[in-house]
C-alpha cells in the first residue's frame, strides 16, 4: 500500500549537520528499493515541499503537474529506461506513491529551471564549479570543488549516495535533493568527476520537455571513465534544461555550455586560464550568448546578476594562486566571502544593506539573507577521494541549524569494506590529533571536550553497526546499517575537526 508523502513527514525533523550516507547495489530496480527504505523520510519531506511549492505555479492544478510529469516520463522511458526502474524502486522500498518521487526526480525541470511563465521573480544563485590541476596545483593534481547554492527552503534535505551497481561504475554522489541519485559533484572508481550548475535560458527553444540532466549526467557517471567519454555520453540525447556540465578526470576538465537548442565545449585556454575551469550561471562561448538573458537595467552584465561576478571572483582567486594550490587553498576558494569588483577586491560584505544591493551574493560562498551555499563538495580523482562539508564554512551564516563548518572525507575503495576502513582510519587519526592539540592548549571550554566525546560516540556507533550488518542474512538490511555505519565514521571526523577548530 503507498501513501502520499505528508503523511511520512514529521515536520520537526530538522536539516541533517552531516549528511547520511546511503548504500546501495544491484540492478537499478534494487539501488532504487534499497533508497527508498533508506531515505523514506527525506525523501517524503522534499516531495511534499516540493509539491507545495510547485502548485501555485500550475494555479493549484494538480492533474496538469501531472499531465508534464507524465510528458518528462515518457522521454525518459525512451531514452533511459533504468532510470524509470530505480524511480519505481524508490516508491517500492519507501512505500510512497510514485508521483511523489516522480516529482522530487523532475524538482529541476519543473521548479528551480521552469520555464519564465511559471515564475513570479527572476533566477540566480544556482550553484557553480571549478576545478584546477597540472600547473595551478603544488602536486599537479586535479582538484574538482561544488558549491551547490539554492534558497533556504531547497535542497537543504538530503544524502550522500554509495554505489555499487551492476551495470556500471561505482561512484560516489552528493544529490541537492534526497530522491535524487545525483547532484552538483559526483565520482566515479574510473576517477571521473561528474558537476553541474544552472545556465541561462532567454529563449523558448532554451527549454524542452525532455531528459532530465541530471538523468543525463547519470548515465556519464556510470558508463564514462574520462572527461571526454563523458562529454559525448552528456550530448548524446538532449537533456531538458540549460546548463553548465562540467566533466574532470585525474588529467583535464572539460566544461559544455548547454541549452536544449546548442551548445559549446570549452576547456582551460578558451578564456584565458591555465589548467583550470571555472562556471557559475552564464556562457562564455560566443555561440552561446543568445541564451543569455538581457540586463536588467541596473548595470548587471546579465539578467542573472551575480553569475559573472561570481565567476570573477574564483577566476582572479585561482589566477592569483596559480601554481600555489592545495587542499587547504582549494577550501578556501570555495570558502571565500570576499568579491572582485574588477579593480580590487571587496571585503566587507556586512556593510551592504541586505536587500538594496545583491553583492552579497558576488563572493563564492554566499552571505546573503536569501541566497546560501547549501554545501561544498571536493573530489581528487586520482585518490578517489571526496571531501564533504554541510551548509557554509561560516557557521553563523549557514541555513542548518547546527552547521558543522567542517570537512569530512570519504575515499571510494574497491568495496564497501575497504570505503569503511579508510573512514575509520581517518576518525581515529582527527580524534587522536584533536585530543593532542587539546592537550597542548592553554584552555579548553567544556563545549569542545563535548564535541570530542560526541565524536567518539559516533566512532563507537559505527563499529557497532557495521558488526550487526555484517552477521545480518538480509542484503538490503545490511546495506542500511553500513550506510549508518558511514554516516557515524563522518560525523566522527567532522565533530573531532569542530572540537579543534
Amino acid at each position: 500500500m503507498t501513501t502520499h508523502s505528508e503523511q511520512h513527514f514529521d515536520p520537526d525533523t530538522m536539516p541533517p549537520d552531516v549528511r547520511p550516507v546511503i548504500v546501495i547495489s544491484g540492478s537499478m530496480r534494487e539501488m532504487g528499493v534499497q533508497y527508498g527504505r533508506q531515505a523514506r523520510e527525506i525523501i517524503a519531506r522534499n516531495a511534499t515541499v516540493v509539491r507545495a511549492t510547485i502548485l501555485p505555479m500550475w494555479n493549484d492544478d494538480w492533474a496538469a503537474m501531472v499531465d508534464e510529469m507524465r510528458r518528462y516520463e515518457r522521454m525518459v522511458g525512451e531514452q533511459n529506461p533504468g532510470m524509470l526502474e530505480l524511480w519505481q524502486g524508490m516508491a517500492e522500498g519507501s512505500g510512497l506513491d510514485y508521483l511523489d518521487v516522480l516529482i522530487v526526480n523532475l524538482s529541476l525541470p519543473l521548479l528551480i529551471m521552469a520555464p519564465p511563465e511559471r515564475l513570479e521573480t527572476g533566477r540566480h544563485s544556482m550553484c557553480s564549479t571549478f576545478s584546477a590541476w597540472g600547473s595551478a596545483t603544488v602536486d599537479g593534481k586535479l582538484y574538482a570543488s561544488a558549491n551547490l547554492d539554492q534558497g533556504w527552503n531547497a535542497g537543504t534535505y538530503t544524502v550522500v549516495v554509495v554505489a555499487f551497481p551492476d551495470d556500471g561504475e561505482p561512484f560516489i554522489s552528493t544529490p541537492p535533493w534526497g530522491g535524487e541519485i545525483v547532484g552538483s559533484l559526483n565520482m566515479n572508481a574510473a576517477g571521473l568527476v561528474v558537476m553541474g550548475s544552472g545556465g541561462q535560458s532567454a529563449r523558448p527553444e532554451d527549454y524542452a520537455v525532455a531528459v532530465p540532466n541530471m538523468t543525463s549526467k547519470l548515465t556519464a557517471l556510470m558508463h564514462a571513465r574520462t572527461a571526454d567519454e563523458a562529454v559525448a555520453s552528456y550530448l548524446s540525447v538532449q537533456s531538458s534544461n540549460a546548463e553548465n556540465a562540467h566533466f574532470a578526470d585525474p588529467s583535464t576538465a572539460k566544461l559544455v555550455e548547454y541549452t536544449p537548442a546548442h551548445h559549446a565545449v570549452r576547456g582551460a585556454g578558451d578564456h584565458g586560464e591555465r589548467d583550470y575551469l571555472v562556471a557559475t550561471n552564464h556562457f562564455l562561448d560566443e555561440e552561446m550568448q543568445s541564451s543569455l538573458e538581457p540586463e536588467d537595467g541596473d548595470g548587471y552584465r546579465d539578467g542573472w546578476y551575480d553569475a559573472w561576478p561570481r565567476y570573477s571572483s574564483y577566476d582572479r582567486l585561482l589566477s592569483e594562486q596559480h601554481g600555489e594550490l592545495t587542499l587547504d587553498r582549494i577550501a578556501a576558494v570555495l570558502g571565500s566571502h570576499d568579491y572582485w569588483d574588477g579593480e580590487a577586491w571587496q571585503r566587507d560584505v556586512y556593510s551592504l544593506e541586505p536587500e538594496a544591493d545583491p553583492r552579497s551574493c558576488w563572493s563564492p560562498e554566499m552571505r546573503g539573507p536569501q541566497w546560501k551555499t547549501l554545501m561544498k563538495t571536493i573530489a581528487i580523482p586520482e585518490d578517489r577521494t571526496v571531501y564533504l562539508m554541510n551548509g557554509e564554512s561560516d557557521r553563523r551564516m549557514s541555513t542548518l541549524p547546527d552547521a558543522p563548518g567542517e570537512y569530512c572525507r570519504l575515499v571510494l575503495g574497491s568495496s564497501l569494506e575497504a570505503i569503511a576502513a579508510s573512514a575509520v582510519e581517518d576518525a581515529k587519526t582527527d580524534i587522536w590529533e584533536t585530543g593532542r592539540d587539546l592537550n597542548r592548549a592553554d584552555s579548553v571550554s567544556p563545549e569542545q571536550d563535548e564535541l570530542l566525546n560526541r565524536a567518539k560516540r559516533e566512532l563507537w556507533r559505527g563499529f557497532n553497526l557495521q558488526a550487526v550488518g555484517k552477521v545480518s542474512e538480509d542484503r538490503d538490511e545490511a546495506l542500511r546499517l553500513m550506510g549508518e555505519a558511514l554516516t557515524g565514521y563522518l560525523r566522527a571526523q567532522t565533530y573531532a575537526r569542530r572540537a579543534r577548530a
